[in-house]
């Protein structure tokens, strides 16, 4: 089973400009205020909405990885 997070999670566990991963999806419920790069298995609309809207990126996994190759500052939540 994935896990589902939704983007209110996020804002409370990730600092402006941060970068997180999903291994999951991420869900649209909350609000978005910081900017940050997200990478998941799957968003839904109102989650991509929420993060470009607050200037934030949402990637795949190989984009992620290309950007952070090393893994650091990355949080994962799932």
């Amino acid at each position: 089973n994935w896990p589902s997070v939704n983007v209110s999670k996020l804002e409370y566990n990730i600092n402006k400009n941060g970068k997180a991963i999903i291994p999951g999806k991420l869900m649209g419920t909350g609000i978005v205020t910081k900017k940050m790069t997200v990478a998941a298995y799957s968003f839904t609309d109102s989650a991509k909405e929420k993060i470009q809207s607050a200037g934030g990126k949402c990637l795949t996994y190989n984009e992620m990885i290309k950007a952070a190759p090393k893994g650091t500052n990355v949080t994962v939540i799932g």
